[in-house]
């Protein structure tokens, strides 16, 4: 498999080695630009307009081509002209790529010190004078493209292009061989999705439970449970996983939001927030310590509904020892004796792929402790209990393992001792070495007595 590229531009003026190019050359003497209509990928008049005063046409570049397809070696010295800004400038750079889009036709521009890029807008034409292709990091498997450079050598010589994404599925991302051609390109994928993650701490959320939407260019305000038709942006993979690089919220289509309630108001349940009574709702599982993923991102509970009707969770809160909570303020209407999980995939990457919560939060301060030393959590409503399960699980028990409450309780009561739970041992997923252990959303093990 092909390593991904670095391209560092360093402050030198030279003349590439790659496949020379001439660039079109606008002799009207009409330098304004063309009109942007808000959507990156919609064609508004000629797909590029040059300023002849800005731009040497007897210069000759690289192309992004080049260097991605492995025509250009890592190392070699290179000049790019005229190709597109893919994404605002961001922390250390952009995105650039070719004007005809499509395969190994995108780089990252690694241009400035922290912050202190100059001003210019999706779509705009960037010369880079001067560069060397580098690999980073190099220890990663993918490594990925950029373009380290002095910021003199960037120049913007007026005009635009755009560039027409290439179509992508979901079941894409199961392709190396594609993602590796795609990397740094401008993509959109086409499929329904929903949002099984809100963005976290980085404006990253996830789509389908195991699809990372970025936020390093822009931070889209994804609500938990909403949906959405498509997603348009630059395919990148950082620490670990590939991700789709939004530009704007023109790049979210389709999107439809959740339909939040007030807080306590139900439409179809038997039961809304303001019914439910002690031991309607019932603890049943913790997942405190998992292994395949981060603890931040991976944690999960499970409650149960024990009544003979559905409960509409809507507005129904959750506190853990230090007093943090969580309140669900969407309808989630859980059928009668059916369980519910509750994540924090809001504060991280949820790693598994065999099942998705039915609720995802992000409070960084709502947490399940390790060490299970006066560890709980409690359901209420306002201030009445629902149900309490203290203690809950047993600081000895392997990370991996979900402590779980007997199948043999069946009533909030019956949670409140220690010998009523136990370790889990039907085994959920392995990721790598780590395999973890439970039953979410079905009934769990009969625990020893």
């Amino acid at each position: 498999m092909r390593n991904l590229s670095w391209l560092v531009l360093a402050s030198f003026v030279m003349v590439g080695t790659g496949c020379p190019r001439t660039l079109p050359v606008d002799t009207s003497n009409d330098t304004s630009d063309t009109e942007e209509t808000g959507d990156d990928t919609e064609e508004t008049g000629d797909d590029t307009e040059t300023d002849d005063t800005n731009l040497d046409t007897s210069d000759e570049g690289d192309t992004i081509y080049d260097i991605q397809n492995g025509t250009l070696e890592v190392g070699t010295e290179v000049s790019l002209y005229g190709v597109v800004a893919l994404t605002p400038p961001g922390r250390y750079g952009f995105y650039a790529g070719e004007p005809g889009g499509g395969a190994y036709s995108g780089v990252y521009v690694f241009a400035w010190a922290e912050d202190a890029g100059p001003d210019f807008a999706v779509g705009d034409l960037v010369n880079i004078a001067s560069g060397t292709i580098e690999e980073y990091p190099e220890d990663q498997t993918p490594s990925t493209t950029e373009v380290v450079m002095d910021d003199a050598d960037l120049s913007f010589p007026g005009g635009t292009a755009v560039v027409t994404p290439t179509t992508m599925e979901l079941t894409d991302f199961a392709d190396d061989g594609l993602l590796l051609q795609l990397e740094g390109t401008l993509v959109t994928v086409a499929a329904e999705m929903t949002v099984t993650s809100p963005p976290n701490n980085f404006g990253e959320w996830v789509v389908n439970g195991n699809y990372t939407v970025g936020g390093s260019f822009y931070a889209f305000e994804a609500e938990a449970n909403a949906t959405l038709t498509s997603l348009t942006g630059v395919l990148v993979y950082s620490y670990g996983e590939w991700k789709i690089e939004l530009r704007s919220d023109a790049d979210v289509g389709g999107y439809e939001g959740p339909g939040v309630i007030e807080p306590g108001d139900c439409e179809t349940a038997d039961k809304c927030a303001a019914d439910l009574v002690a031991g309607d709702l019932m603890l049943t599982e913790v997942q405190f310590n998992p292994q395949v993923g981060d603890d931040a991102g991976n944690e999960w509970f499970e409650i149960r509904n024990t009544t003979a009707g559905s409960i509409d969770l809507n507005g129904v809160s959750f506190y853990d020892d230090t007093s943090s909570s969580i309140t669900i303020s969407t309808s989630a209407v859980v059928a009668p004796g059916d369980y519910f999980v509750i994540s924090n995939a809001g504060v991280g990457t949820w790693a598994y792929t065999t099942f998705i919560a039915d609720y995802t939060h992000a409070s960084s301060g709502f947490g399940l402790g390790n060490s299970g030393d006066g560890d709980y959590i409690q359901i209420k409503v306002g201030s009445l209990f629902i149900d309490e399960a203290n203690p809950l699980w047993n600081p000895s028990t392997t990370s991996g393992y979900a402590w779980q409450l007997s199948s043999s309780v069946t009533t909030a009561s019956g949670n409140d001792t220690l010998g009523a739970w136990c370790a889990a041992t039907t085994a959920i997923e392995t990721v790598g070495l780590n395999t973890d252990y439970g039953t979410p959303g079905a009934v769990n093990v009969a625990c020893p007595q």
